[in-house]
């Protein structure tokens, strides 16, 4: 992998940037869902903070969520590279499944 000027590797960096840009899409695609089509909240505590907090902190929380793990696994890196790619790969995966089943939905319902 190659590093850049600051250590990190940029290959690790691009993986990053993309799950947490996918992370939004996935935010704004559930609210648009909850706002336009009648969805719910498949995630019961993130349901929990829409109903309570409502839609902008939903969005900052939930990526608040996301930035800390995702730290986390960054100060995993040096000494469990494997587990953090795998981790990282998993997350990727799955806000991936996600985009698609919006889309699934926005094609179905709008």
């Amino acid at each position: 992998m190659t590093r850049n000027a600051i250590g990190i590797h940029i290959d690790l960096l691009y993986l990053i940037v993309i799950i947490l840009t996918l992370n939004v899409i996935d935010a704004e695609l559930t609210l648009g869902h909850l706002s336009y089509a009648n969805g719910q909240e498949a995630n019961p505590f993130m349901s929990w903070v829409i109903q309570v907090f409502g839609n902008d902190l939903f969005v900052l929380i939930k990526m608040c969520i996301v930035m800390f793990f995702l730290a986390l696994l960054l100060c995993l890196y040096n000494k469990a590279q494997r587990f953090v790619m795998f981790g990282l790969s998993l997350i990727l995966k799955v806000y991936l499944i996600l985009v698609a089943y919006h889309v699934i939905l926005i094609a179905k319902y709008w």
